[in-house]
């Protein structure tokens, strides 16, 4: 790429970036190639479906920047880039804040994991994930096909990719904890299931 064009592709990523404002007190994304903040993202939303509105951002980049396809996709993953790594910042932020917090907050929040994790039932035959506390004849919308996991894919939503809201919700109702304590036991509820997963692949059939 020619060193010009680079430098002004460079300088569009930076005025998109400063019509975004990530807000992390309310977990979300609002957009400058988005007209209605209605179409603005949860951080966990970005992080699980990074092809957000790309097709947006495309046609905003070309109208306004009027950029070739090959600009736009370099923009769009270096603006996509920058975002997904503040994200991360803030959110190793949460966890090393939890970890070297008050201990009496952190051994509740790892009570609170155990009690997940055993109430979480994986069968390696059929290929499926049933966390327990979330699947109830008491709502039907959670679908146990929904969590299927298999050797040759990456694994489904639930245990390897965003943090659901449904989660979010079962948590902050059943244990009250606020949103950063949830991603603390999102996460080391996640990396535990995933530790059994690959244990269970392992076994001799």
């Amino acid at each position: 790429m020619d060193n010009k064009i680079k430098k002004y592709l460079d300088r569009v990523v930076i005025e998109l970036m400063g019509s975004t404002k990530i807000d992390f007190e309310k977990k979300k994304i609002d957009y400058p190639f988005l007209s209605s903040p209605l179409f603005s993202s949860s951080l966990s939303h970005f992080l699980s479906h990074p092809s957000f509105s790309s097709l947006r951002f495309f046609d905003y980049c070309k109208d306004k920047y009027g950029l070739t396809e090959k600009e736009e996709d370099y923009v769009w993953k270096e603006y996509r880039n920058i975002i997904k790594d503040k994200i991360e910042e803030y959110r190793s932020n949460i966890l090393d804040k939890i970890k070297t917090g008050p201990n009496k907050i952190k051994r509740y929040l790892d009570r609170v994991v155990i009690e997940l994790v055993s109430a979480t039932k994986i069968d390696y035959e059929k290929e499926i994930v049933f966390p327990l506390f979330l699947i109830s004849r008491t709502n039907p919308l959670i679908d146990s096909s929904n969590y299927h996991f298999r050797p040759s894919d990456h694994y489904r939503p639930f245990v390897f990719g965003s943090d659901t809201p449904l989660f979010y919700e079962y948590c902050k109702k059943t244990f009250g904890l606020t949103d950063d304590e949830v991603y603390y036991v999102w996460t080391e509820y996640k990396d535990i299931i995933t530790d059994k997963i690959k244990t269970g692949r392992s076994l001799p059939s």
